[in-house]
């Protein structure tokens, strides 16, 4: 999770917001295997949003502190629902792993903000069925911002995304 988390800051900070200091952007890394999916979901706030958040929280821009720790919890598991992952088109259901936050500098000095979680679905299935997970993001459906999704599946996994 750290190791994706500081590749996506690096290249977020080369190209900043090229939607606009308003944008919402979206990132799933997909990892399925025989048994689990593995979701790595990172939402990326320019500027504006990022202020909208501390204005409506209350919380400062620093990883640790309690009102961020809060803040993370909830969002972690307001965001779930909106992630929806289905197994031979049957609905699997994630579970909440790990959660991360980062308040990068911006334009103007204002912070932006990157939220990093993984959630994790454990499925059955039977030695030598085929499996096809579909996934789609409903998050933020009325914001601008890019939406990039990266699956890897073992053999006998196919993954269709929306």
């Amino acid at each position: 999770m750290i190791k994706l988390f500081a590749l996506l800051t690096v290249s977020s900070v080369a190209i900043a917001h090229p939607m606009g200091n308003f944008s919402i952007n979206h990132y799933a890394a997909i990892k399925v295997t025989p048994g689990a999916v593995e979701v790595h979901y990172l939402i990326d706030m320019a500027e504006i949003p990022t202020f909208q958040e501390m204005q409506r929280t209350g919380m400062p821009a620093t990883p640790g502190d309690p009102a961020v720790n809060s803040y993370l919890a909830h969002e972690q598991e307001i965001l779930k629902p909106g992630l929806m992952l289905e197994l031979n088109g049957r609905p699997l259901r994630l579970r909440a792993v790990s959660r991360e936050v980062i308040f990068p500098p911006g334009a103007g000095g204002l912070p932006t903000m990157k939220v990093a979680f993984v959630y994790r679905a454990d499925f059955e299935l039977p030695l030598g069925n085929h499996a096809r997970v579909h996934y789609r993001d409903t998050n933020f459906p009325d914001r601008a911002g890019w939406k990039e999704i990266v699956a890897s599946a073992q053999n006998g996994v196919t993954i269709k995304t929306s």
